[in-house]
């Protein structure tokens, strides 16, 4: 299950209103790329509007007034966790981003594209982040391992489950059950029944994991600050698995 946040600024929805009001449409376009380019974010993706050229087209007020509101209903329902709802109403809010921000079909088309290939790129980074267990692990018959070894034969070189959670991109749980089944051959339990794993089988060091984690939500943060601030987030299960 990956978990994202639902973002939503109100604030820069009442900014874009009051461009529009004022008929400063290029200006409101910038601020509905800006909110676009959060929307994206919140559900796992990427786009970039450095190459995309602003429109100059007028823009309604009755069209961002209803992205206003589309957007505190798709908050709420991702509160309640009521995925389908989310997912359609999140989709027709994605399409009419799309509407607004383009003038002819060739800039609709070019926007599809960028979309579905931020979704894309984010989908597969985020398998290969809960894959990153060597693929050449073996299974085999668990019964041919000690149930336990006493301490000193532990040796340098493993890792303890919550290490290997770290690590793999998973639960300890997981882990744990993964050396039950017999997929760490040479893993063992400590006297006291704690499983040791070699490291050999991480393609990373619990270090390098460490390091690797602490960079992503730094990264994360700053981009956040970018993006407009602090903003009011709801948890949003696009899994629910």
């Amino acid at each position: 299950m990956f978990i994202t946040k639902w973002q939503t600024d109100q604030g820069l929805w009442q900014s874009a209103l009051t461009l529009v009001r004022s008929r400063h449409y290029t200006d409101a376009a910038e601020v509905i790329k800006a909110i676009a380019a959060q929307t994206v974010q919140s559900i796992g993706g990427t786009i970039s509007f450095q190459s995309f050229p602003t429109p100059t087209k007028k823009l309604e007020e009755e069209e961002v007034l209803y992205m206003q509101a589309l957007s505190k209903e798709i908050a709420q329902l991702a509160e309640e966790r009521k995925k389908d709802k989310v997912a359609e109403l999140t989709t027709e809010y994605l399409d009419r981003f799309v509407h607004l921000l383009s003038e002819t079909k060739r800039d609709s088309d070019y926007l599809h594209r960028e979309l579905l290939k931020g979704l894309i790129e984010f989908k597969l980074t985020s398998q290969e982040k809960h894959f990153k267990l060597v693929k050449t692990v073996k299974t085999f018959d668990k019964s041919t391992l000690p149930k336990t070894v006493s301490v000193e034969f532990e040796k340098a070189g493993y890792v303890t489950p919550s290490e290997a959670a770290v690590i793999g991109g998973v639960s300890d749980q997981t882990i744990r059950r993964w050396c039950e089944k017999g997929k760490f051959p040479e893993a063992f339990k400590t006297d006291g029944g704690h499983w040791r794993i070699p490291q050999k089988y991480f393609k990373m060091s619990i270090e390098q994991a460490r390091e690797a984690d602490a960079f992503m939500k730094k990264a994360d943060e700053e981009t956040r600050d970018q993006l407009g601030g602090d903003v009011d987030e709801f948890d949003l299960d696009l899994d629910y698995s």
